[in-house]
């Protein structure tokens, strides 16, 4: 399950938060979609299950500033994104979201 970090989705119905995993092994890890390409910071929650949080995918690791931000800027150098963009999912963070779900998957089947 993917959502944004400010989601109150988490909270509302006791997902699991930091380290904690769930009766189910899910657990939650953050990624910002710039490192995969979005042209803003876009920090996202994943819920995982079916794999253990060392056997995740590598993670991209981008140094630097977006041009873009979410929303509107009054501060800094940002550019509001428009919003045709903003909800435009990288076509890398695709990739790396179909690879985790088949290891999800192959860990289900395998069980």
């Amino acid at each position: 399950m993917e959502h944004p970090v400010t989601s109150k989705l988490w909270r509302e119905h006791g997902l699991p938060v930091g380290r904690q995993r769930d009766e189910f092994g899910g657990f939650t890890l953050t990624i910002d979609q710039y490192w995969f390409g979005h042209l803003a910071r876009k920090r996202t929650n994943l819920y995982i299950c079916g794999i253990d949080p060392g056997k995740v995918p590598e993670l991209p690791f981008v140094m630097g500033e977006p041009e873009y931000m979410l929303g509107t800027c009054k501060r800094g150098h940002y550019k509001e994104l428009p919003k045709s963009h903003r909800e435009a999912t990288p076509p890398e963070l695709a990739k790396w979201l179909v690879d985790l779900a088949v290891l999800c998957s192959k860990k289900q089947v395998a069980a």
